[in-house]
């Protein structure tokens, strides 16, 4: 599970864009925000190959859940003509995927002070999934070619019921207990 939210703003007044002659007043704001829970549920089987070693296999059933936001908004007032200049900038990602994966062990006591185990995990078998997009930029006011010309920009794309294809890697742990007493 992970939750992270961040927003940032602040006002300044000056030479802040160079695109912008003269002074100006500008205010900006980033905001972030950022969520994931995945969720295992496993059944697992274990093996004592003899009295200091084991084997063990589980397999997980993965409920994951993905939530993205991405705001930027940047506004500056040209003081000396009153031109106004904006920029917009937000991304907005949510999916829902479901699947399978395979955790196998191995573990042996050494002596009664010394452990050792090891895992491999194998990469989740998609079993489903559905997403939404939302993407949206904005740019007003600016000359960004130095033509002469404001380059206004206007995309808007929005897209529901996505096919979720999520990629995992296989990973490996190693352990090592050391019991001081």
């Amino acid at each position: 599970s992970f939750d992270f939210d961040s927003f940032f703003r602040t006002e300044e007044k000056g030479e802040i864009i160079e695109n912008i002659p003269g002074d100006e007043a500008f205010v900006g704001q980033v905001e972030l925000d950022s969520k994931i829970n995945d969720l295992w549920l496993g059944i697992t089987w274990a093996y004592k190959i003899n009295k200091n070693s084991s084997l063990g296999a589980t397999m997980f059933a993965s409920y994951l859940t993905n939530e993205k936001f991405f705001d930027m908004r940047l506004q500056a007032l040209s003081i000396d003509n009153n031109n106004v200049a904006i920029f917009n900038n937000s991304r907005k990602i949510n999916y829902k995927s479901y699947g399978l994966l395979w955790k196998i062990g191995y573990a042996v006591d050494f002596s009664k002070m010394v452990s050792f185990g090891i895992t491999l995990t194998t990469p989740k078998v998609n079993l489903g999934g559905r997403g939404d997009f939302v993407t949206q930029e904005f740019l007003t006011g600016i000359d960004t070619t130095g033509d002469g010309i404001n380059d206004d920009i206007f995309i808007a794309n929005a897209q529901d019921g996505l096919k979720v294809k999520s990629k995992d890697p296989w990973s490996i742990g190693i352990g090592l207990g050391l019991n001081s007493g």
